[in-house]
Order: C-alpha cells, then structure tokens, then sequence
C-alpha cells in the first residue's frame, strides 16, 4: 500500500519505518494505524529485510491516540469501538510478534500509546532528554491494549504504578525499569541504533526469528514439562537445520574489489548461502561483478583513488547494506592495514588476516628483520631505512650489480627496477618511487641482490583464529615479464619432497611470526644450487590461487570465510594432499608487439574453449565489455589441469588456441608461442626465460596462406548472410537457421594486410568451418584465429583510393592514454637517440616515452597531470 503518514526506508537488509505526523506529535489515528500494520505486513513479506527500526519525525515519538480520533469514535456504539481497538490491538501485536528483531529509536518524549509502541519492540534506545508517561486514567480511559507490552517490559509492579497514577519519569528511569535498554545522548542516539542493528545483523536470520519465537513461549507458559519439552525441540530444530549443520557464517558479504576476483569470491559466497554486495566506479556500472552480486552500491569516479580504495565510501556501504563482512579480493585495500583495523573498529570482519599482521608484513623492510629473527633465509641486500639516492646507491655497490630495487610497499610487479650498471641506478631509482608512490602511497624501496638464474616459488599458507598454520604445497611463478608474473603452475616441476617440506615449514614459520590468520603467500626466490631466499609475504589471496585449488580440490575463498567466521582450519597438515598438475596463464589486452603495452577498448567478439572439470576461466568481464585506462587490463585467466605436466601443456596450449578475443590487443598468441617455447616445455624456468626465449615469442611471422584464404571466405560468407556487421566464428554459431542449401557462393576478394594485397577467390558453400580455425568479420576487417595465432586482414574496396597513414612530421605521439607523470625534456633541448622524454601511467603501470633518433626538441605539448588520450601528439622533434 501506499504510506502517507509513514516513511519506509531501506538501508540495505534494514527497513526504517519513520512515524510522520509530526504536526500533531506523531498521534495514532485510524489511518496511521493501518499503515503501521501494513507496513509489518510488508517486513514479513520481504527477504531483504533483516532488521527493523521504528522512529519518528519532529520532536516527539509519539503522543499516543489522536485525541480529535478519540472523540469521533466516543459517537460511536459499542461493537464499533471494540472493532477498532481489536485493531489497536494488532497494531501492537504486529510489532511484538515481528519475526525479525525491532529497534526503537525514541528521540524525544512518548505518552500512552507512544510507551507501549516503544514497550511492543524488542530492544529501545532512546535519547536521555526523553520522557515517558501513561496518561490513560487522567483522560477517563485505561491502557487497555499496550497493557500486556507494558507488563513484559516493565513488570507487573513497576507498570500498575504508572499506569495508575500517569507519572511522567525521564529515559534514564525508563532505563532501571527495564522499558529501555540504552538511554544515550542525543548526538549517540544514531550511532547506538546502527550499532545494535549491526548487532543483530551478524547473527543468523533463522536463529533470531527461532529466539523471538522462543523468548514468546516462555514468557507466556509456566515452566513446566511441556515447556521443558518445547524448548528441548527448538534446540534440536535449530541443530538439524542448515544454518547449524553448516554453520552459517555471514549472511551478508560486501565484496570491496572488482573483476575476475570479485565474480570469483561472489560465486563462492552464493554456493555458501550468503547474499552479496557489490561497490562499483564510475567505470563499473555494468561490469559482470556487479551483476553477478545481489545488491550494488555506487562508491566514486573511475580512478582508482576515487573509489575502490576509498575505504571511508566502502565502510559507508558496509553499513548502509548490513554486510557482516568485507572481503577485499587481491589489489586495493586487501593489505591496507588501516583499512582492516578500521573494519574492525565498525564491527565489521575483515576477511583476511588482522592488521597488525598486514602491518608487519606490508613493508618488505621490516618482514625481512622479522624474518631474519625467526630464523627464514633471507637474500642478500639493503633493507634499512635511509632512502638518500646517493646512500642507496652506495649500498647497490656493495651489494654487487645487478640489483634489484623493490618498493617497500610493493606488490604485484609494481615499483620493481632491474639494474645492471650504476651509471643506470640514478634513473631506476625515481622511476621505482614515483611508480611506488603513485600505487602503495609509499615511495620507500629496498636494494637486493639480482641473483641470476632464480626461480619464483611461493608457498601458500592458511592459518585461523585458534593458533593452526598449514601449507598448501608451492606455486612456481618464474615466468615473468617486467616482473609481473605471465604463467604459474603447482606444483613446482623438478620439486623434490624434502624441499618442499622445507620451504613449506619456513613459510608456516614465517606465518607463525605475526600470528597469521586466513589466506597467504610466503614468496622465496631460489637459486639454481637450490638454495632458497625470503622475498616477502603477500598477507592475500593471490591471483594464482586457481592452481592451488585444482591441484587440491579446495576452494581457498570457502576457507577464507570460515577462518574469518572463526572456524578452525577444515583440515590439518597431514590431512592435505594434491594430485595432478595445473597451469595458469593470464590473458591481458596488451600488446607483446610494443613493449607489452596496455590496450584499451571494447571487447567486440569473446569466445573461450569450453570449461569443465580440467579448464577454468575466471573473468571478470563479457563480450560487449570495455578495457578502461583505470584498471589493470586482465581479460581472464585460463586455468588447466591434467595428471602430468606434459598434459597440462599440451591441454594449456589446445585451450589458448580457443581463446578468442577481437577489440583490443591480447598477449594470447604469445602465451601460445609460449607453450611451444623450449624452455618451457623442458621446464627449465627462470625469471629471465622470457627474455632468453624471445625470439621465439615475439617475432613475426606470416600468416598461411590458409589463413589468408579463410579470410576471403569469411567475408564472402558475411557478405552471403547479409545481417549484422559481426560474423562470430561461423554462421553456424547464429540462432538463424540459415544454411545455404547446396548453393555455391564465389567471387573475387582482395585483401591487405601489413601492406601487402592478395587477390583471392572467395568460396562458401555453407559448410562449417574448422574449430581451430575460425573468422570474426568486422566492419571491413576479418580477425583470423588460426592455430593459437591472431592475423587481421582488411577487405579493400576497389572502389575507394587507399587511406594514407598520418603524418606527424616528426611529432611524438602517445603510445597508450594515461596521465603524465614526468616531461623530462624542455622547449629548444637537444636530445640523443634512446633518450627518455616522457614519462606516462595507464592501468597502474608507468611507461616512458623515448627519444627514436637524435634531435632537437622544438616543441612540447603536455604537462605533468595531464590525462591524454592515445595517439595526442607530446612534442615535436626536429
């Protein structure tokens, strides 16, 4: 029904329901009545509603029964005011029997029946300026049908007092007698009433409801056997019922991420029975992790910093919605100790492990002094904490070239240099910081020995709230580029059982050392001796956890929740074991061609092979989706698993060759070519393979000629069709019904590709094409996949001159957009070839722009800050 002298709100899983007549002090009339009663009516029908709150406009909290109301009704015969007061009666009943738990939020005085809609609700907090009073006996009447709340929360003794003689008495009497539970300040009266609804959102729907039902029963019926046996079965309903099998956990789950990660941990949060909630960006308001969750809520612009790590705006949400808890995912605030700290100071779980853990271990400093004391092997290097340049340079001589300067703070790739010369140092070392201060808010690096030759192994760990830590065996990671890992795979190939029982009890040891609880990475470069080195701790989940679960059979996010619901670890050391061989590759709109470059756009036609039991595909976006400038460019990750490495490859390889992706550039093919790569099928892994194989991974290389026949034929096909500007794969693909019918389609198509044209005769005879080589017509453009490969082909038209390539005599253009961090060059200066000019960010990664001959600068055209768009012209060089 339509509410006129009530206001609904709904803030999340709690419905406000706000008395509005404050002209007359919030009086019951007929009306007001019927819609009090309609609205509980609404509650019980709901099942998004988890708590209620009852207040009021103005002043006053309720002044009881609308005298005009009371003397239009004195005209009426005796079956009529009973009538009305049965309904009185239901009002407060309604209340009363509520089967989710009520609040009264009473901030100013309450009269008759205004005491006895405070007395009907299950918890009362109210402002110490408030005053209560029965006033019944002094207008002629009793109070007949708020009489048996009174007696409940007041007392038999306490409320014959006052219903006879209609003192008034102040919130802080009401309080010792029972009527409120909390007498606050006016200005705390909010924060207590979000605090108790906080409370209560924590617990389980069904508990409470079976509580309320429970608290009804005894208080009504003599302890007696038949009482004894009630109450006996409401413990044995409340065992056998899911929520005590189980355990439920939380309820509500806010997930502060985006992504692959955020659909990841929404779809484990569902199986477990939780309801979600998702926050979004500017740049988010359709992306698949807010439709995959059951409640969104907008939390700022499209950067970064002005939304998802906003930990104020997800707290907000937090409690606007009723989470009962966040979890963070990977990235943003995951390892931000305040951001834990503060969850737990609103009451709120933090899905990870407690701040001061994230703390010890979130500067690469300090973990490794930790560490160092509790005996874990850590590399050779600087990790104090003077940060001069000339100082730290000191220190990389000392050490030995090469080094490796590393963001204190830093994850992910993020603030990591390589340095092999110390003339080189100097520039490395601000680049690292302003890159480390632009991701972590934290400029301090550290200086380690490059050790040449090293594998990336990981072990990830788990320890709960009740001092238990295991390791669930290692991840190897060595297949990086620009230290950002490419390929992981568990276990690690050529693992011997010793080893892995080392490395897995010095990570639980360096777990044990900050009292860890919940999901993380103990990361060890290894030598090729064998030797293994401290790196850092990732207080997380990590992106590669995927492996770990397929080669376990475990979901990591289901043990995440029940470590964080402060359950204990679902099993012990012995008790783990893993068969198989798994792979993970991460497919990025990048482009392998330019220096890994981000790419950016719409992803126009997406197709991936199909999943099962031995391929997964976490992504976090849809064909039809964008790749914005503000997040890391991940696509998805492909996931595979077979019993032997060899078949992990050659399954990892067949899946990539089904990934399929037109809009932007992919590292696909080169992950592809990776899978062929010698040392990597050898699995002779190191940090530099990418680098030593990269011939074979980035050189060009012709299409077929069957390729280029596929794409004359695709065309054709499109053209035959006649609907839609995209063929996707194959006609046969559509829902249509066309075919062909035995006709024979030719004509002539020519086609031009990196400058070259071919002439070709086009044929289509309705038969499907082959799997593994396919075609996506768009526009004038066919996109060719052909055994793991990606050729783009332009159809040209006879009729039309061919387009010229611009001409930016001598201009420098942006290779990506972002935003300017440096101009290193000034207006009239002389530059040599290689040399850098600008420096640009764009998906959380920095890029400098250099010099490609030798040259005077004759103009400049961007300015630090500046957000520019692909291909703006940044200066001239003559």
């Amino acid at each position: 029904m339509a509410h006129q002298l009530l206001e609904i709100e709904q803030r999340g899983a709690v419905r406000w329901i706000w008395l509005n007549r404050p002209e007359v002090r919030n009086a019951f009339n007929d009306a007001l009545i019927g819609e009090i009663s309609a609205a509980f009516a609404d509650v019980e029908a709901s099942t998004d509603t988890r708590v209620v709150v009852i207040g009021a406009r103005g002043e006053v909290f309720c002044a009881g029964a609308d005298l005009n109301y009371m003397r239009a009704m004195a005209g009426h015969g005796h079956a009529e005011n009973h009538a009305d007061a049965l309904k009185v009666a239901r009002m407060f009943h309604a209340v009363h029997s509520c089967s989710r738990p009520v609040l009264a939020r009473v901030q100013g005085d309450a009269y008759g029946g205004g005491v006895g809609l405070a007395a009907a609700c299950d918890i009362v907090i109210a402002s110490d300026k408030a005053n209560f009073g029965l006033s019944e006996v002094r207008l002629g009447i009793v109070a007949a049908t708020i009489s048996p709340h009174l007696v409940r929360a007041m007392g038999a003794r306490q409320a014959a007092r006052y219903m006879l003689t209609a003192e008034k008495f102040d919130a802080i009497r009401a309080q010792t007698l029972g009527l409120v539970h909390e007498a606050v300040a006016p200005q705390e009266l909010d924060p207590e009433v979000d605090r108790q609804a906080r409370v209560l959102l924590s617990a389980s729907p069904a508990a409470l409801a079976a509580t309320k039902k429970l608290l009804a029963d005894v208080v009504e019926a003599p302890i007696d056997d038949v009482l004894l046996a009630a109450t006996a079965k409401c413990i044995a309903d409340a065992r056998v019922s899911p929520e005590g099998r189980e355990g439920i956990m939380f309820t509500r789950l806010l997930i502060a991420n985006r992504g692959e990660i955020a659909v990841r941990v929404a779809r484990t949060a569902r199986r477990l029975g939780m309801h979600t909630i998702a926050v979004y960006s500017d740049a988010d308001a359709d992306a698949l992790h807010v439709r995959e969750c059951d409640e969104k809520f907008h939390i700022g612009g499209a950067r970064a910093q002005e939304s998802y790590l906003r930990g104020d705006a997800i707290l907000e949400v937090a409690r606007r919605a009723g989470a009962q808890a966040i979890h963070p995912g990977y990235g943003f605030l995951s390892e931000n100790a305040e951001f834990a700290a503060a969850c737990r100071s609103a009451g709120i779980v933090f899905v990870g492990p407690s701040a001061e853990a994230i703390a010890a271990m979130g500067s690469k400093s300090a973990a490794k002094a930790l560490m160092e004391r509790a005996g874990v092997p850590l590399t050779p290097g600087y990790h104090g904490e003077r940060q001069d340049p000339d100082y730290l340079l000191q220190q990389a001589g000392h050490i030995g070239f090469p080094v490796l300067i590393k963001a204190v703070a830093g994850g992910g790739g993020k603030g990591m240099r390589r340095v092999d010369r110390a003339e080189d140092f100097a520039a490395a070392l601000a680049s690292c910081q302003r890159e480390a201060q632009s991701s972590f808010k934290d400029a301090r690096v550290l200086v380690e020995k490059y050790i040449t030759g090293a594998r990336h192994i990981e072990v990830q760990v788990f320890g709960d709230n009740h001092g238990e830590v295991v390791y669930l065996f290692e991840r190897d990671c060595s297949v990086q580029r620009r230290h950002q890992k490419v390929i992981e795979e568990a276990p690690a190939p050529g693992m011997s059982p010793d080893r892995r029982r080392r490395m897995g009890e010095a990570a639980v040891a360096a777990a044990r050392a900050v009292n860890y609880s919940g999901a993380g990475t103990v990361e060890f470069i290894v030598e090729p001796s064998g030797a293994f080195y401290f790196m850092e701790m990732n207080t997380r989940l990590q992106v590669e956890h995927p492996v770990t679960e397929m080669i376990t059979g475990l979901d990591l996010v289901e043990w995440q929740l029940r470590v964080a619901a402060d359950e204990p670890l679902p099993l012990t050391q012995d008790q783990l074991s893993f068969s198989g061989h798994a792979i993970e590759a991460r497919i990025y709109a990048e482009d392998p061609a330019r220096d890994f470059l981000p790419s950016i756009g719409r992803l126009r036609h997406m197709t991936w092979p199909p999943v099962s039991e031995t391929v997964r595909v976490d992504s976090g976006v849809v064909a039809g989706g964008e790749i914005t400038p503000y997040y890391d460019p991940m696509i998805a990750k492909l996931i595979v698993h077979a019993p032997t490495r060899e078949g992990a490859v050659e399954r990892l390889r067949e899946a990539l060759a089904r990934f399929r992706v037109v809009g932007v550039a992919t590292n696909v093919e080169f992950l592809w070519r990776l899978t062929s790569a010698p040392s990597f099928v050898e699995a002779r892994l190191d940090t530099a393979l990418i680098e030593r194989e990269r011939d074979h991974l980035l050189s060009d290389r012709p299409p077929r000629n069957e390729s280029w026949q596929l794409a004359a034929d695709a065309s054709l096909r499109k053209e035959t069709a006649g609907a839609g500007s995209l063929s996707v794969d194959s006609l046969w693909a559509g829902s249509s019904g066309w075919r062909l019918a035995g006709a024979r389609a030719r004509r002539a198509v020519r086609l031009r590709r990196d400058g070259e044209e071919r002439s070709l005769q086009a044929e289509f005879d309705g038969s499907p094409p082959d799997p593994q080589a396919s075609a996506v017509v768009l526009d004038s453009f066919v996109h060719v996949f052909d055994q793991g490969r990606h050729h783009v082909f332009e159809v040209v038209d006879p009729y039309l001159p061919p387009a010229e390539a611009p001409d930016h005599h001598g201009g420098l253009i942006a290779p990506m957009p972002g935003r300017i961090l440096a101009v290193l060059v000034s207006k009239g200066q002389e530059v040599a070839r290689g040399a850098p000019l600008v420096v640009m960010e764009a998906m959380k990664m920095e890029h400098t722009v250099t010099a490609p001959r030798a040259g005077d600068v004759e103009d400049v055209f961007c300015s630090v800050g500046e957000q520019i768009k692909e291909g703006a012209e940044l200066l001239l060089l003559k």
